[in-house]
């Protein structure tokens, strides 16, 4: 399908990388109660390096949108972060070739990056729209 926002977490590809790092830390993203699964801090801190190695092994991730990922997973999960992971996720941002091209993107991605350089290990959520949400938003703009 691929990407149906500018946001971090706005497509397929994000999504891919993020559900590896649930299969990594064993935690099934869609329990069977409902809803959507979270990570803990102690589990992202846990299963960082695995997932780290894991990225850097598959080819068909894209390695600023895996670090991009891996910034909102800690991000969200107040999970400690070190200064070498937390500048290679800062470099994903600078890197982004999306943002050269859209303002919307370069947007996104300068909210992470703001919201990395003030991460002092307090739980920060960086939304994005799901297909859902943007389908309903273009087909409510054209009544």
């Amino acid at each position: 399908m691929g990407w149906w926002s500018t946001d971090i977490m706005g497509g397929d590809s994000p999504l891919d990388v993020e559900d590896a790092f649930f299969e990594i830390a064993q935690v099934v993203k869609f329990p069977e109660s409902g809803g959507f699964a979270t990570l803990s801090k102690e589990v992202v801190e846990k299963n960082m390096k695995a997932f780290i190695a894991e990225v850097k092994r598959h080819a068909d991730y894209e390695p600023e949108i895996a670090w991009q990922v891996l910034a909102v997973t800690v991000l969200h999960s107040g999970a400690k972060l070190n200064k070498a992971v937390k500048t290679k996720m800062i470099d994903a941002c600078d890197n982004d070739e999306w943002s050269f091209e859209s303002r919307e993107r370069r947007d996104s991605v300068s909210s992470l990056k703001k919201a990395l350089l003030k991460y002092d290990g307090t739980p920060i959520q960086i939304n994005s729209k799901g297909l859902f949400e943007v389908m309903e938003e273009r087909i409510g703009n054209k009544d």
